[in-house]
């Protein structure tokens, strides 16, 4: 059953700094939604920028959204994790989530697919002129991917608790470029990914893999690893799991992959997803999973060959 929770701060007069009383109303907000996430159980939430009455994202929400996560952290406790606030930005924007777009079951699921979280924290700041001086600042917490409102939280705060200067709107997700070769290092390994092509119902990625460091066993892991798996999502925010792995002289479709590196050697690798549609335009996001841990390459435009 739905549960809504209403906390009200009412604050008469302004404290000397500007943004204080602000604070005041995430630290009262952050307290009360913990609490409800702790009775529900859940253990690992996103925060969403908050908008206007109007669907917009403003740099007040933006503002608001950052001080809420980080009173988050200090409420959280030990059982409830809280995912950074710009990947969650990333993903609402490359899914093209709005408050509605919520609604759609398969844009949730891609979204609990990218982040694994079990719970979500929308909002909206009205300043309407019935309000006077003051802004009404609404939160939803929604349990994924069912969608359902668990609790929610209000608060009131005057115009002037706005601090002087807020943070810019974040820009949209750069266009997929092809031909652009993107490079990672992660614990001494160099990844390089050369690009990626399509050819009917299969998608194949290639990147070069040089260690840095002494000669050493490179793990990749296929699709079976719950975290450090090996995917791809395309523009639609639809999930393809690795099929085959080749790298260097070893090709396999295991769960998992091992090649030694010699320290210098520049070695191929190449991941191949099958069943992908023809349907596919660009890849949002690639990720390969190693026992490193996971490597995440965004906006990837195909190319002709390799």
């Amino acid at each position: 059953m739905k549960r809504f929770l209403a906390a009200v701060l009412l604050i008469v007069t302004a404290l000397p700094v500007h943004g204080q009383e602000i604070v005041v109303a995430a630290s009262d907000m952050a307290r009360t939604l913990a609490l409800e996430m702790k009775e529900q159980g859940k253990t690992r939430v996103a925060v969403a920028t908050f908008r206007d009455h109007l669907g917009a994202v403003t740099p007040v929400g933006a503002f608001f959204a950052e001080e809420l996560t980080s009173q988050l952290l200090i409420f959280k406790g030990n059982s409830l994790t809280v995912v950074e606030r710009s990947r969650t930005d990333a993903v609402f924007a490359e899914q093209k989530l709005g408050l509605d777009g919520l609604r759609e079951s398969k844009k949730l699921d891609a979204f609990v697919k990218i982040l694994q979280v079990d719970a979500l924290v929308v909002g909206t700041i009205t300043k309407l002129p019935e309000l006077g001086n003051r802004m009404r600042i609404n939160a939803r917490l929604i349990g994924v991917p069912s969608g359902e409102g668990l609790a929610s939280a209000s608060v009131f705060v005057p115009l002037t608790s706005l601090p002087d200067s807020l943070p810019s709107v974040p820009p949209p997700p750069p266009a997929p470029q092809a031909g652009q070769v993107a490079s990672q290092d992660l614990k001494g390994v160099t990844y390089e990914l050369l690009g990626c092509t399509k050819t009917d119902r299969t998608v194949m990625c290639q990147l070069v893999v040089t260690n840095n460091l002494a000669d050493r066993t490179l793990e990749v892991h296929l699709t079976p690893r719950d975290y450090e798996r090996t995917f791809l999502y395309d523009q639609r925010g639809y999930y393809f799991g690795s099929t085959r792995l080749v790298i260097g002289d070893v090709d396999t479709t295991d769960v998992v992959a091992r090649k030694f590196l010699i320290a210098g050697i520049p070695t191929s690798l190449r991941i191949y997803f099958k069943g992908v549609p023809p349907t596919i335009e660009f890849i949002k996001i690639f990720q390969l999973g190693t026992r490193d841990g996971p490597l995440e390459f965004r906006n990837i435009a195909f190319v002709d060959n390799l």
